[in-house]
C-alpha cells in the first residue's frame, strides 16, 4: 500500500481507501480489509458491513487467504512498516507534548 493509501486509511474513509487499494479484491473484501486494518473485531466489522457474523468471518478468511496469512496479527504485520511505526511514535510524542502544555 502506498504512503498516501496509509494516510487515507487513518481518516476512516473507505471510499478513498478503495481508490488507492492496489490489491485484487472485490469491493466487499476491500471493505473488510479496511476494517481489519483499523483493528476492528469481527462483530464490529459485521455490523459496519451490515452482514452476519458468519459472512464476515468468511470475508475475513478470504482476505487472509489473499495475503497468505492465518491471523489478524499476521495481516497487520504485512501492512505495518518501520516508517509507519516511526510516524505513529512521532504522532504520540507530539500529542504527549501538546497535553503537557495544557
Amino acid at each position: 500500500m502506498t504512503r498516501q493509501g496509509k494516510q487515507l486509511m487513518k481518516t476512516n474513509d473507505i471510499s478513498a481507501f478503495r481508490k488507492n487499494n492496489k490489491h485484487d479484491l472485490s469491493e466487499r473484501l476491500q471493505e473488510c480489509l479496511f476494517y481489519l486494518l483499523l483493528g476492528l473485531p469481527t462483530k464490529a466489522i459485521a455490523d459496519k458491513m451490515e452482514c452476519s457474523f458468519r459472512t464476515c468471518r468468511q470475508h475475513t478468511r478470504f482476505v487472509y487467504d489473499q495475503f497468505g496469512v492465518n491471523s489478524h496479527t499476521e495481516l497487520l504485520a504485512k501492512f505495518i512498516t518501520p516508517e509507519t511505526l516511526q510516524e505513529e511514535q512521532e504522532r504520540m510524542m507530539w500529542r504527549a507534548s501538546d497535553n503537557e502544555k495544557r
